[in-house]
């Protein structure tokens, strides 16, 4: 009987010691530490200037099924910053950039995120934003241009 204790605590220490130090693996969820499948960038990125200098940036949703939205970066190639348009994921494949400004070139970078939050590579597009209209005679406001 003393030797059937001593062997069960010895196997409870084997097995805490194993847990304790990773060496074991949880046979109750053996997918549990792979990782996800990488997030594959969205394709057919467009970018086009509307409303009087907005930019439409537009593209094909990625084809795996694990992402959860989409991150847009703005490149000023003028001034070398970058800045991401949106707070969180977006959930469409089309925003307007409201912000950008005229006479500027601008690299657009849009990635894919997974459900875990990992970003894919990034598909970009270059466009150049037109230049501003011109004022009316007193200067203040800007004539619109057909």
């Amino acid at each position: 009987m003393a030797i059937r204790k001593h062997l069960v605590l010895v196997c409870a220490l084997l097995a805490v010691s194993l847990v304790a130090f990773g060496c074991a693996e949880d046979a109750a969820a053996p997918n549990a530490n792979e990782d996800e499948a990488p997030v594959l960038a969205p394709t057919n990125l467009q970018a086009v200037v509307i409303n009087g200098g907005d930019i439409q940036i537009s593209w094909n949703a990625s084809s795996q099924p694990n992402v959860r939205g989409y991150n847009v970066y703005r490149v000023d190639n003028i001034e070398s910053s970058i800045e991401r348009l949106n707070g969180s994921p977006l959930e469409v494949t089309s925003v307007v950039d409201g912000g950008a400004r005229f006479g500027r070139e601008y690299d657009y970078r849009v990635t894919a995120v997974s459900t875990k939050h990992a970003e894919s590579a990034f598909a970009s597009v270059t466009i150049r934003n037109r230049e501003a209209p011109p004022s009316d005679r007193n200067g203040d406001n800007p004539v619109e241009l057909d």
